[in-house]
């Protein structure tokens, strides 16, 4: 079980780009390897811990890559902001990471989400939960695009790996594929309830850390 933290990969296998050779190479030795070893890649969009400020999460934040920067209290908006994403706080991976070692077989690819939305939407979830709204901006698909395109050759560069992560979130990659999450689930995790953001947010208001 690999480190992979990645989402939809059967649709969009590189994406983000740089995975291509920090992940690709992984996952070709794995599947090159003959029955009788059992692998699987967790995959669970983005980790919903972003959502959280530093001083409640062991994560630290990512604010050149997570739209959300809850210190300035801005969102950079990548595209339209209406494209699919998928949210998973960090300890529930791994508790689902727990529960996949006592199934019985697994499955290439499995994948575990707490919610699925855009970022227009986290974004008004953080609103009306903290009462204050959020100064917003804008970066075009096009100009992703764009930039991604004329990097290719730079992708080991820390802020094209971050532009990289901003073409992840406009493809829609983030997004775990529903129908085949849910089946998998019940399969793997019925006995497990994966949260929402607002009631991460809530969560976050009674621990010290989260």
């Amino acid at each position: 079980m690999p480190s992979e933290y990645c989402g939809n990969i059967e649709a969009f296998p590189d994406r983000p780009r740089f995975y291509g050779s920090t992940r690709e190479p992984i996952r070709k030795v794995l599947r090159g390897i003959p029955t009788g070893l059992e692998w699987t890649l967790l995959e669970c969009g983005w980790f919903m811990d972003y959502f959280l400020t530093a001083d409640k999460s062991h994560m630290r934040p990512v604010p050149d890559e997570f739209p959300i920067d809850l210190d300035k209290w801005t969102a950079r908006i990548r595209g339209t902001g209406d494209e699919l994403q998928s949210w998973t706080l960090g300890r529930e991976v791994g508790k689902a990471a727990v529960e996949l070692c006592a199934a019985s077989e697994w499955e290439p690819v499995t994948y575990v989400v707490g919610q699925w939305g855009t970022f227009n939407e986290a974004v008004k979830i953080m609103e009306d939960f903290y009462g204050k709204p959020i100064e917003k901006t804008y970066t075009p698909a096009e100009e992703i695009r764009a930039f991604v395109q004329a990097n290719l050759q730079n992708e080991q560069e820390y802020h094209v790996q971050a532009v990289m992560c901003d073409e992840f979130s406009i493809d829609g990659a983030t997004a775990c594929p529903e129908e085949k999450t849910l089946k998998q689930r019940e399969k793997y995790f019925s006995g497990m309830r994966f949260s929402n953001i607002k009631e991460v947010l809530a969560k976050a208001e009674k621990v010290d850390f989260l």
